[in-house]
């Protein structure tokens, strides 16, 4: 399964580079004790090579003897069909906004 198969990996090995700076900033934030837990929207490559649309909400794991920011847990998801909506309302908005 997919799924299995990322655990354990950095997000960064799935998210398209030119939405890097997303996580990069995210994870600073993360770092710096700035926020407790940090939502991005970024497309990443899924393993048969299609990119998607996420919402990733990622929480620091910290261990009780450590302030460092280790482990995370994330949940990762699929909003590529309100994105596609998004555009759309978007286009309509434009059009009516032109005439």
């Amino acid at each position: 399964m997919a799924s299995q198969a990322a655990l354990g990996h950095p997000i960064s090995d799935f998210v398209v580079a030119d939405d890097l700076p997303e996580i990069t900033a995210a994870t600073a934030k993360l770092n710096a004790g700035e926020i407790l837990s940090a939502t991005v929207t970024v497309r990443i490559k899924r393993y048969d090579g299609t990119i998607v649309w996420t919402e990733i909400t990622s929480r620091p794991i910290r261990s009780a003897d450590s302030a460092e920011l280790g482990e995370r847990a994330v949940v990762i998801r699929d909003i590529t069909e309100r994105k596609i909506l998004q555009e759309k309302l978007l286009a309509m908005a434009m059009k009516v906004l032109s005439v």
